[in-house]
């Protein structure tokens, strides 16, 4: 349906040049000229997105089924692991594609590393910027129903309340958050011109930027981790007490279902400035629109078709879940728990030969978690649990004792 468009666009605009050139004798040499230089670029410029769309059929031709709804479906029996990895392309000069094939990453990387406007630093010395996305549809649907509402300050990041209209830090305009899953990213090489703006400048995806003169050297969005269930094993769930026996509190381990979100980066540029505020992920508002938003000067303009309105533009919050295996540590003694966990990360840092990176830590209502970061769990966690056995056994509960932290990590 887009290449039909596309090739009725190029018929029009061939059919008017010839219009002008016939001349009208209402318009004079100047006007005419310009007009006709106006025709000449649209006209480009439409030959080369409908040779984009050739190059896309073609590709997908060329696809056997079960390699198209791998990469390209986003229904819940899709033979991709689900949200398991994100896939994308590279788009260089030419608008050729800089690799053989898709790619992939697996998703929680690709929060930090193929978010919107993510600076991707590619073998052939070349940097690309990620400016289009595809949602994972029923697992963001999913996501989506779990996650909390919640509203975003266009200028300086921060969240607040959905009910919220004004930012209560710098009082601009709120936007109201939706919760995506990406499936797909597309990065294009950051200088190459999409399309010339009315003012003669051309639009490039490095102007997602907010120092869009500067060359981009990297990118940074941090990533929220919460947890959002806990099953514990009762085989491995204990009580906390003191010296004298009181109950301080529980110990359990089990399976963890981690939600990991991010909705801005901060950019970093090769003359060795940084922004100071970051940069939310806004997308188009058109409706089938994947496309995210740029700025040049006071305009904005969606950097997959400029000519869209993104008057109704969304500011989105990428997220995926995942399954994992970890502690939760339960303390009346609020600063007591907090140091008891920690101590288990040094601890596992000291028996396993992780770094405490590898086993993250959230504070939750219910209690602070230690997880294990990678999808699945490897096991490591489990360690703080073999070692909680050697402690004090009382009749037939096992007992870990407030100081145990510090023998788990001398251990």
């Amino acid at each position: 349906m887009e290449l039909d468009q596309i090739e009725a666009e190029v018929s029009d605009a061939r059919r008017s040049g010839r219009r002008r050139r016939r001349g009208t004798g209402r318009e004079s040499d100047e006007d005419e000229a310009e007009s006709e230089v106006d025709q000449r670029e649209r006209l480009e410029r439409l030959r080369n997105r409908r040779t984009q769309l050739d190059q896309y059929l073609q590709r997908l031709e060329e696809q056997s089924f079960s390699d198209f709804l791998s990469t390209h479906s986003d229904a819940d029996f899709s033979l991709r692991s689900v949200s398991d990895s994100v896939t994308y392309e590279l788009v260089g000069s030419g608008f050729e594609l800089a690799t053989s094939g898709p790619l992939d990453r697996d998703i929680q990387i690709a929060l930090s590393e193929l978010h919107p406007g993510a600076a991707y630093l590619h073998s052939d010395n070349e940097t690309y910027v990620v400016t289009e996305l595809v949602e994972d549809s029923y697992e963001t649907s999913q996501v989506r129903d779990a996650a909390a509402d919640e509203a975003i300050c266009p200028t300086c990041g921060s969240t607040q309340d959905v009910e919220a209209n004004n930012c209560e830090g710098c009082g601009t305009e709120l936007k109201r958050l939706q919760t995506v899953v990406p499936s797909r990213a597309r990065a294009f090489k950051h200088d190459l011109p999409v399309e010339t703006l009315p003012n003669g400048e051309s639009l490039t995806p490095d102007s997602i930027y907010r120092a869009d003169d500067q060359e981009i050297q990297s990118t940074y969005a941090p990533v929220d981790r919460e947890v959002v269930g806990f099953t514990p094993n009762d085989e491995r769930s204990f009580a906390i007490v003191d010296g004298d026996g009181t109950q301080l509190g529980t110990f359990a381990h089990g399976s963890v279902q981690i939600r990991a979100t991010a909705d801005q980066f901060y950019a970093s540029y090769k003359n060795g400035g940084s922004d100071p505020l970051p940069t939310i992920f806004e997308r188009c508002g058109v409706e089938t629109c994947n496309g995210f938003v740029a700025r040049n000067g006071d305009q904005s303009y969606c950097l997959r078709d400029p000519q869209h309105d993104i008057d109704d533009s969304v500011a989105v919050r990428l997220a995926a879940e995942f399954e994992t295996e970890g502690v939760r540590v339960q303390l009346d003694h609020e600063e007591l728990e907090h140091t008891l966990a920690h101590g288990l990360r040094v601890a596992l840092q000291y028996i396993g030969g992780v770094g405490v990176r590898k086993v993250p830590e959230t504070i939750e209502e219910d209690g602070t978690y230690i997880y294990d970061g990678d999808e699945g769990g490897s096991g490591i966690t489990v360690l703080a649990v073999l070692n909680a056995r050697r402690r004090q056994y009382r009749n037939s509960d096992v007992q870990l004792s407030t100081s145990s932290y510090a023998l788990l990590a001398n251990s």
